[in-house]
C-alpha cells in the first residue's frame, strides 16, 4: 500500500508539474506561490485528521498540486527581480545563497522534528503520534504566504489580467508548443536538459542505493546503541544523516558563484564539476566492488557536496539561454526531463543488481558506479565534440 501511495504521489506531480509551471508564466508566479502553499496547508490539515486511506490519496494529491505549482516558480522569480534589478550576473550567487538558506532550514526542521517527536515519546511512552507534526507544518507555510503577499507584483511577470476557462487550454497549449520549439531549436536548451537529465537524474538514483548502505554503516555506530529503544535508534540514525547533509548542501550552494568566478563562467565551472563526479565514479566502482562501505559513503558525500555546487549554476546557464517569459515552464519541463532518466535508469540499474548477484548470498552494488561512468563519460565526451564543432564554425566565418 506505501508503494501505491507514493507512486500515486509521483504520478500526480508528473501531471500536474509542466501545466502548473505555465499557468504560473501565464497567470502569475506569485499567486501560483500563494496558490501553492495553500494546497500544502489544507493537505497537511487532511493529513492531521485522516482516518481513511482515500482521505490520504486526497490529501497526497493537494500535496502533489502544491509541488507541482512551486517546482521552477519560485526560481523563475528570482532571476526574474534581479534582471528588473540590473543584477543578472549575480543569477549563480544570489541563488546559490537562496539554496543555502533553504538547507539550513531544512537542518534546522530535522532538529526540531526530532526533538517534538522525542517530546511527544516520553509524554506518551505507549505510542508516538506523527500525524501531531502535520500541525506545526502549518505554521511556516503560513508565514510563507503571508511573505509572498509582500513581493512586488512586477514578479508576476506580464500575466494576462483575466483567467477565462474557454481559452484557458488554448493558452496553455500555445505558451507549452512555443516553449518545447525553444528547447528544440536553441542548441545550448538542448545541451542543458541532457546535462540536467545526466547528472540529477543519475544522482538521485544512485541515492537511492548508496543512502540505505550509509544507514546500514551508521546504525552499527556505538552511540547509536546507547538507545536501547528501537524508534529511538531510527529518529537519531535518519534525523542526524538529514541534518548533516543539509549542512553539508547548503555549504556547498554558497561555492557554486566562487568556482564559477574563478574558472570564468557558469559553463566551464560546470565542467569541471562533471570531471570531478567521473573521477569520484572512478573510485567508487572499487569501493564497491570490494564492499568498503566506508569510503562508499564518503564518495557519496562528495557527489552529494557537487551536486550542490553544479546546480545554482546549472539553472544560471538555463536562464541565460531561455526567455523570461517562459522561465517557469522551462523549468518544469527541466524538472520532468530528470524523472524521465530516473523512469528509464533506475530499472535498468535494478535489473543489473539483480543479474550479477543471482545465485549470490551477499548483493553487490558495482553497477551503480559501472552505470555513473557510462553517463558522465558521455556527457563529457559530446561536450569536447560540440566545443570542437563551434571552434571550427567560429574559424570559418
Amino acid at each position: 500500500m506505501l508503494g501505491l501511495f507514493l507512486g500515486f504521489g509521483a504520478l500526480c506531480v508528473n501531471i500536474l508539474e509542466v501545466p502548473s509551471g505555465a499557468l504560473a508564466d501565464l497567470y502569475g508566479r506569485r499567486r501560483s506561490m500563494i496558490l501553492s502553499f495553500l494546497s500544502y496547508i489544507i493537505s497537511f490539515i487532511i493529513y492531521a485528521l485522516a482516518d481513511r486511506i482515500f482521505f490520504l490519496f486526497v490529501a497526497m494529491f493537494l500535496f502533489s498540486l502544491g509541488d507541482a505549482f512551486r517546482t521552477g516558480t519560485h526560481k523563475a522569480m528570482i532571476f526574474d527581480w534581479l534582471r528588473l534589478q540590473g543584477r543578472v550576473k549575480e543569477r549563480t550567487m544570489v541563488y546559490g545563497y537562496t539554496r543555502s538558506w533553504s538547507k539550513i532550514g531544512s537542518s534546522v526542521s530535522a532538529v526540531i522534528a526530532v526533538l517534538f517527536l522525542l517530546s511527544w515519546k516520553s509524554l506518551n511512552p505507549e505510542g508516538m503520534q506523527y500525524s501531531q507534526i502535520f500541525w506545526l507544518c502549518i505554521i511556516p507555510y503560513s508565514i510563507g504566504i503571508i511573505n509572498f503577499l509582500g513581493y512586488p507584483k512586477e514578479l508576476d511577470g506580464e500575466i494576462r489580467k483575466k483567467v477565462f476557462l474557454r481559452t484557458l487550454f488554448y493558452d496553455l497549449f500555445y505558451h507549452l508548443w512555443n516553449t518545447l520549439k525553444d528547447v528544440v531549436k536553441i542548441s545550448m536548451l538542448r545541451r542543458l536538459f541532457l546535462e540536467s537529465m545526466s547528472f540529477e537524474g543519475l544522482f538521485r538514483t544512485v541515492r537511492d542505493y548508496v543512502q540505505p548502505l550509509a544507514n546500514q554503516m551508521v546504525l552499527g555506530l556505538s552511540f547509536f546503541l546507547l538507545f536501547e529503544d528501537k524508534d529511538l535508534q531510527i529518529i537519531f540514525v535518519v534525523y542526524s544523516i538529514y541534518f548533516v547533509m543539509n549542512l553539508f548542501a547548503s555549504y556547498a550552494s554558497r561555492q557554486a558563484f566562487k568556482l564559477s568566478e574563478k574558472m570564468g563562467g557558469e559553463e566551464h565551472g560546470c565542467r569541471l564539476i562533471w570531471w570531478s563526479t567521473f573521477f569520484l565514479y572512478c573510485t567508487l566502482l572499487p569501493f564497491l566492488y570490494f564492499e568498503f562501505y566506508i569510503c562508499t559513503f564518503i564518495v557519496f558525500i562528495s557527489l552529494h557536496f557537487l551536486q550542490n555546487i553544479w546546480r545554482p549554476m546549472l539553472l544560471s546557464r538555463f536562464d541565460m539561454h531561455s526567455r523570461p517569459e517562459t522561465g517557469a515552464t522551462i523549468l518544469s519541463l527541466e524538472s520532468q526531463a530528470k524523472s524521465l532518466f530516473m523512469i528509464i535508469a533506475a530499472p535498468m540499474l535494478g535489473f543489473s543488481i539483480d543479474f550479477i548477484n543471482k545465485g549470490s548470498f551477499r548483493d553487490n552494488f558495482w553497477p551503480i558506479a559501472a552505470m555513473g561512468l557510462i553517463v558522465t563519460f558521455l556527457i563529457i565526451v559530446t561536450g569536447f565534440t560540440r566545443q570542437r564543432t563551434v571552434s571550427k564554425s567560429m574559424l570559418i566565418l
